[in-house]
């Protein structure tokens, strides 16, 4: 019997995240700021693993919907660089829904939208250290 059949790859149309990256943030000292350092950049890697599992249980042309604090600049050009690694293509702070102090951030997944991921956890290790192209 295969294992992942259990895991619900590709299997939902919508992901609703009320927290996860909220908190992967506020561990981040509110945002990804650079001057933070290695605790930034770890909650960074682990952002992009977060996603990167969400991609895997996507249906082609599903939403991640993120509903967090408002976000920095910084995080959402994160946020799309990642995305465009996995296939995620981001709309920050929808209309009629997001306010000064919720912000519902949406994530369309498309395998044919992603760049090339180097292999290894490394690639997001190495995103985090770099920062934004």
């Amino acid at each position: 019997e295969d294992s992942t059949s259990d895991l619900g790859f590709e299997s939902y149309d919508c992901i609703m995240d009320q927290g996860l990256i909220a908190d992967l943030i506020a561990r981040g000292d509110h945002q990804f700021d650079d001057t933070v350092g290695t605790a930034a950049n770890n909650n960074k890697e682990e952002l992009g693993r977060l996603l990167l599992e969400a991609t895997k249980r996507i249906k082609e042309m599903g939403i991640y919907v993120a509903s967090t604090p408002p976000l920095s600049g910084e995080t959402k050009e994160y946020l799309t660089e990642v995305g465009q690694l996995l296939g995620l293509q981001w709309v920050f702070d929808m209309d009629g829904i997001s306010d000064s102090n919720v912000s519902v951030n949406v994530a369309r997944y498309s395998k044919y939208l992603k760049d090339e991921l180097p292999p290894g956890w490394q690639s997001f290790r190495k995103l985090a250290k770099d920062g934004s192209k």
